[in-house]
């Protein structure tokens, strides 16, 4: 995700204080702010001119959802964000990278057991032919 997507994400956080409130475009001005009180908002000027990118961008991504064409909210992955990175490591670590770990220990075990039984048998083998 874009910097520019991460700094519009964090401020729809902000004053919606986490939650599903719709957000709307203060009609004039370059704000965005609660549709159930428009004195709590976030100032985007310094993203003007791709404002309306950003937020296609976030909706494509899961974070936002459109009300309508000038009204959206914050999604449950957009209030938590960091649980679905959480969850994506926590599927790597144990199916991915533990996996391979085990995997890996089990196949070497089993290969000097192996090893180590054919040793023994050829020794036994070598033994009983050299016995009278």
């Amino acid at each position: 995700m874009f910097k520019s997507c991460k700094i519009i994400l964090k401020a729809f956080r902000n004053i919606t204080g986490n939650t599903e409130k719709p957000l709307t475009f203060i009609g004039g001005h370059t704000q965005i702010g609660l549709l159930d009180d428009l004195n709590v908002f976030y100032d985007y000027r310094v993203y003007e001119h791709e404002i309306n990118g950003i937020i296609r961008q976030l909706t494509e991504y899961g974070y936002l959802y459109y009300v309508d064409d000038t009204k959206f909210g914050l999604t449950l992955k957009g209030m938590h964000p960091w649980m679905t990175k959480f969850d994506s490591f926590q599927e790597w670590f144990f199916h991915t990278f533990l996996g391979g770990v085990i995997t890996g220990v089990i196949s070497t075990i089993g290969a000097e057991t192996m090893l180590y039984l054919g040793i023994k048998v050829f020794s036994l083998l070598t033994q009983s032919q050299s016995q009278p």
